[in-house]
């Protein structure tokens, strides 16, 4: 059996973040391995540390030709990061990057439209919280 890449992982001093990705894989890492650092210059201002990342990565000769798309989260911020230098916030919650970002962005909108109609707290009908799923 193959070796599979962990494209989800816990990134920061405490592993407070989670960051993922999609995209050539060694070129992830590397920008994994750049935020990190980021991470470390401004460790309790993620926003700054991923607009600093962005800045870099489209500014700088060699991060420019990196293929590869991020999120980041904590626990106030859900952003994606592009190679055009762009740092997007998500307005209701959801993101979704690769091949299949579109489809499971759209499912997890009706996911909380439906949860949202039944009226259901935080751990919607499944009775998960996000953590767990």
């Amino acid at each position: 059996r193959g070796k599979s890449t962990r494209k989800v992982r816990r990134i920061g001093a405490k592993g407070e973040i989670v960051a993922g990705f999609a995209g050539a894989t060694a070129d992830a890492f590397t920008l994994l391995e750049r935020l990190e650092a980021k991470i470390e210059e401004y460790p309790t201002q993620l926003l700054r540390a991923c607009v600093s990342l962005a800045k870099d990565w489209r500014m700088d000769k060699y991060l420019r030709r990196l293929d590869a798309l991020l999120i980041v989260c904590d626990r106030t911020h859900l952003l994606t990061i592009t190679g055009q230098g762009d740092v997007l916030d998500t307005e209701d919650g959801v993101v979704g990057i690769g091949s299949g970002g579109s489809f499971a962005v759209a499912a997890a909108r009706a996911l909380v439209a439906a949860d949202a109609a039944a009226g259901c707290g935080a751990e919607g009908r499944w009775g998960m919280s996000a953590e767990e799923v």
